[in-house]
């Protein structure tokens, strides 16, 4: 079922959902929700979004969230430049999908290169909390260049740096003409444990299969100048078959 906060209750540290007055227990949640929003007791105290007492029904162990409170960690682009070694220490092998070359730059040898080439790079904050603009270096003039980089070496761990990737276009039909927009394509993946039987197996000797979906979205840029593809910034969404099961 999709519901909000306030369709949900905690009573004695279990989440449950209120049902034309009869209240059933819920085991899971898939949470759309910002961590801080999620829990006013604990968290945010002027949220009124989220479940009071959540937090105790999952310190619990009453209740499972899927994308558990934390997992945006994973998303921050500090973390790129850490992959390879992280995928190598846990899993002893090479990372699949590589990343957009990165650098923190809380790194002196890195920042050092960031800035000494910010005209092929585009910054980004390391750890975003909320609404944020990526800054192509390209596009700064002299003097808000030397301004990004006096903000950069002043708090130099709070920013990360990605190479400029040209992006792939497409035709779309716009006032009645073709035209070109730039492209960006999200495919959908999932990992399933080779032996379900293995729970017990230390980590490390476990692997993953991969599996591709047939589905994928599309994010087609607004304008032809557009740099940052996003629903935000005017983009458009369409929906993609991925037809081959190859290159």
């Amino acid at each position: 079922m999709l519901v909000d906060g306030a369709d949900l209750t905690v009573r004695d540290s279990r989440v449950f959902l209120e049902d034309a007055g009869r209240p059933a227990p819920v085991d899971v949640i898939l949470r759309r929700l910002n961590d801080d929003y999620c829990d006013p007791l604990e968290l945010r105290d002027d949220s009124t979004l989220g479940i009071p007492g959540l937090l105790q029904a999952v310190r619990a162990g009453n209740v499972a969230i899927t994308n558990t409170l934390g997992s945006g960690v994973l998303q921050s682009a500090a973390m790129i430049p850490f992959l390879p070694r992280i995928c190598r220490g846990l899993l002893d092998e090479e990372l699949k999908l590589p990343s957009v070359e990165t650098w923190w730059c809380g790194d002196p040898v890195a920042r050092e290169h960031v800035l000494g080439n910010l005209a092929e790079m585009v910054l980004k904050p390391a750890h975003p909390t909320g609404a944020s603009q990526p800054i192509f270096g390209e596009a700064l003039g002299p003097t808000a260049r030397d301004d990004v980089k006096a903000r950069v070496r002043a708090a130099p761990a709070l920013w990360v740096a990605q190479a400029r990737v040209p992006l792939s276009t497409t035709p779309v039909i716009d006032e009645g003409e073709m035209r070109s927009r730039q492209l960006v394509l999200r495919s959908f993946l999932a990992a399933r444990l080779d032996s379900p039987g293995s729970a017990r197996a230390p980590r490390r000797r476990r692997r993953s299969r991969i599996r591709r979906h047939a589905g994928a979205l599309s994010l087609v840029g607004g304008s032809p100048t557009e740099r940052e593809i996003s629903m935000q910034r005017g983009a458009g969404s369409s929906d993609t078959w991925v037809v081959s099961g190859g290159p």
